[in-house]
């Protein structure tokens, strides 16, 4: 009998064994092969998304201060997950983000996040999150927003105006139902 014969009498051995040795090689090339394995940051990290599930999950949205103790004891560039560094470098800035003449694909991990693929925000591929941004661009143009900066005053005033006649009282104000007002312009 050699140490192979329980993994050939048990398909539910053999997949067990196939399916650790695939997590054990997995976390070895996260660790010491992949493209961002020489960045400093936790080995857990580095090798599982359980650790940022803990912190936003199980924590309740607590890896945002997490990361800023990893700077503090790692640096400005920290690994925070199998594939993603963090970086707290104004210096990085111009590399991070791309200017014009830069192409750059979105991750597709965070774009799913949003919950919206069919979405400019939700679109991965360059040249076609270009065009269906290039159609709203007008919208956001300094222009636009010159025109619409009477009626942004008008209703930071009326929110303003009410919050001043909650003064001295007593009452809470749902500061998300105010600025969901405000922003309707109710």
């Amino acid at each position: 009998m050699d140490i192979f014969t329980p993994f050939r009498d048990s398909p539910l051995l053999f997949g067990l064994g196939v399916f650790g040795l695939y997590i054990l090689l997995g976390a070895i090339y996260r660790l010491y092969f992949s493209p961002i394995a020489q960045f400093p940051g936790p080995k857990l990290a580095a090798v599982t998304f359980w650790y940022e599930f803990y912190y936003d999950i199980i924590l309740r949205g607590q890896y945002v201060f997490k990361v800023r103790e990893l700077h503090t004891k790692y640096g400005p560039i920290v690994r925070i997950n199998p594939y993603e560094l963090h970086v707290s470098d104004p210096d990085f800035y111009e590399i991070l983000y791309a200017g014009p003449g830069k192409r750059r694909e979105r991750w597709k991990w965070h774009a799913a996040g949003l919950g919206i693929p069919g979405s400019m925000l939700g679109t991965l591929d360059y040249d076609l999150h270009r065009k269906r941004r290039m159609a709203v661009s007008g919208f956001f143009s300094t222009q636009s927003a010159r025109r619409l900066q009477p009626v942004i005053q008008e209703r930071v005033d009326t929110l303003v105006s009410r919050l001043i006649s909650f003064k001295g009282s007593d009452k809470v104000v749902p500061m998300n139902l105010a600025y969901a007002a405000w922003s309707n312009g109710k």
